[in-house]
């Protein structure tokens, strides 16, 4: 299980990242902490030097794990479910660019605000048929390049659609789409799930990738979230991806990242040594 830690180069509306500014700094700090993977925050991936990212996280010795494309919905607004079609288009334009960019990392690209909201579209029916339309198409681009999509269970306050991990694997099996499987995002299970434990053992089989943050958006150990116990049933489902610490950058996002990863490497090694 690799412990990644998020970063992007340029500000966003988007809050919850840990680095921001130029990679290379961000990399080094990345590694430096301890990391093992490091997950990318990008709205426009032409923004990015591929082959100078690729000799960074060499020089570092870190994995590309993901790839967030929340930036393109916050900042660009672009949405599959919107009423405008050339909204759409280029909503699915970019993921696959995203895809297209940085398959040879074999990163997780995930799908989560990017999908749109149901009351974006003419009606509720409209919206879920554009979100599975556009969905089906990336999916089968991302197959064709050997690329993993993840889909995020998001809540009910920031979309209103797919809040659930249940609701994202009936979508995932309704599209048949082999390499799409359910990103699960702790923050948002812990306004939505009844129980994140039950939840994440029963999904077990369609689990791509994680985010940890805690109750209240700040770093992992925070807040009240049990870590030990995610990471519990985590080992229990022989979960084998990363983690990434997609929190708020407070005090600041150094500082952020450091007490992430110094309480988790203590609850994981507790884990593993029961």
């Amino acid at each position: 299980m690799i412990i990644s830690a998020t970063f992007t180069p340029k500000p966003s509306q988007f809050g919850p990242i840990l680095f921001t500014g130029d990679i290379a700094e961000s990399l080094k700090q990345i590694a430096h902490i301890g990391y093992q993977g490091a997950e990318l925050h990008i709205s426009d991936p032409h923004q990015i030097d591929a082959e100078q990212l690729a000799y960074l996280l060499s020089k570092h010795n870190l994995k590309l794990t993901s790839i967030g494309t929340g930036l393109s919905a916050v900042d660009d607004r672009l949405s599959f479910a919107s009423d405008d079609e050339s909204v759409r288009t280029a909503a699915i334009q970019r993921i696959k660019d995203v895809i297209e960019t940085f398959a040879d990392f074999k990163p997780s690209i995930i799908i989560g605000t990017i999908k749109g909201k149901l009351n974006a579209a003419t009606d509720e029916r409209t919206g879920r048929e554009r979100i599975h339309s556009a969905l089906k198409e990336c999916g089968a681009f991302a197959e064709n390049l050997g690329v993993e999509l993840v889909l995020e269970a998001i809540n009910r306050y920031e979309q209103d659609y797919l809040n659930t991990l249940e609701e994202s694997v009936r979508l995932i099996k309704a599209i048949g789409a082999p390499n799409i499987k359910i990103h699960a995002d702790i923050f948002h299970m812990n306004i939505e799930e009844a129980s994140i434990i039950d939840s994440l053992y029963h999904y077990g089989d369609y689990l791509g990738h994680i985010h940890f943050a805690d109750n209240n958006r700040m770093y992992p150990g925070g807040g009240s979230i049990d870590f030990k116990e995610i990471f519990r049933v985590l080992r229990a489902i022989d979960y084998s991806g990363a983690v990434s610490i997609e929190c708020m950058p407070r005090p600041d996002g150094k500082t952020a990242a450091i007490r992430s990863y110094q309480y988790l490497s203590t609850m994981l090694a507790q884990v593993q040594a029961d």
